[in-house]
Order: structure tokens, then C-alpha cells, then sequence
């Protein structure tokens, strides 16, 4: 059943969100993601280089 003084349309209107709008959020929430995991990728990055030049002085020194 249809209430006394219901527009549809308005009803519609209100309810409905701009496409741009909701692009705009969604991709915020991505790229929020996106960069946390780029940040947490090159701290793993940082830490295997650091290793690795550790352990390449170490052999460097091995040898002389």
C-alpha cells in the first residue's frame, strides 16, 4: 500500500547517491589500502636489502 503524501520520486531522489560521489569514496577507501599495503611491501623491501648488504660485507670480509 502506498502511505498518504509518499512521492516516489523524491523518495527515489533521496536515496539515490551521485556515481561520482561514490567513486570518489570507494577509490579513497582503496587507495588508503592500496598505500598501506605499498607501505608494509617496501618495509619488507628495506629489510631484505639491509639483510643482504649485511650478509655481502660479511663475505666481502670473509675473503680479505
Amino acid at each position: 500500500m502506498i502511505k498518504e503524501g509518499y512521492d516516489k520520486k523524491s523518495e527515489y531522489e533521496l536515496n539515490r547517491i551521485n556515481p561520482k560521489e561514490r567513486m570518489r569514496s570507494s577509490n579513497k577507501q582503496t587507495n588508503k589500502r592500496n598505500l598501506s599495503r605499498d607501505i608494509v611491501a617496501m618495509k619488507k623491501v628495506l629489510q631484505m636489502l639491509r639483510q643482504g648488504a649485511i650478509t655481502w660485507i660479511g663475505e666481502i670480509g670473509r675473503k680479505y
